[in-house]
């Protein structure tokens, strides 16, 4: 039996961690502007995107439109993340005017989520109150139509974003 190389164990090593990276972003990023924010009733945090031609306007003008809102839900972490989300929204939601909330979640994480989800658990009921507030506020503090809202989710998700239409 020989002894494993240096490099042998770095490959070896970094092709353990690769699956626990995630899926790359291949769409390039916006032109609009990304906030990291907390919402306030539930101290969530979330991520915003406002499209470049929201950005670009007064709040006047802001105010004359209507911007439809995207939701959008992660995966199982740590394969999929709200930034992840968000990311993968810029360009289009500056493409077709839209305001994008990227919630970060609880219950869809691979060391402590429950997957295939069986149950309405705990975390998961925490998340869509939480969505829901992070919805709210969204819609008070921007010019967002809530007569327009996309939810959408990947892989996991998608349980969230079917559950809470």
């Amino acid at each position: 039996m020989g002894i494993i190389s240096p490099r042998t164990l770095t490959v070896l090593a970094l092709a353990g961690l690769g699956p626990l990276l995630g899926c790359a972003v291949p769409q390039p990023r916006g032109d609009g502007q990304q906030l990291y924010l907390t919402e306030p009733t539930t101290k969530r945090h979330y991520f915003l995107y406002l499209p470049k031609d929201y950005v670009a306007l007064n709040e006047a003008d802001r105010a004359r439109r209507r911007w439809p809102l995207v939701v959008t839900f992660h995966g199982m972490k740590p394969y999929d993340t709200a930034p992840m989300q968000a990311l993968e929204w810029q360009h289009e939601a500056d493409r077709y005017n839209c305001i994008v909330i990227a919630p970060e979640l609880l219950a869809f994480d691979f060391f402590f989520g429950e997957f295939p989800l069986h149950t309405i658990n705990r975390a998961f009921k925490s998340d869509e109150l939480a969505c829901l507030a992070v919805m709210d506020h969204v819609l008070q503090t921007t010019h967002a139509d809530p007569g327009n809202v996309l939810s959408t989710g990947f892989s996991c998700g998608g349980y969230l974003a079917h559950y809470m239409l």
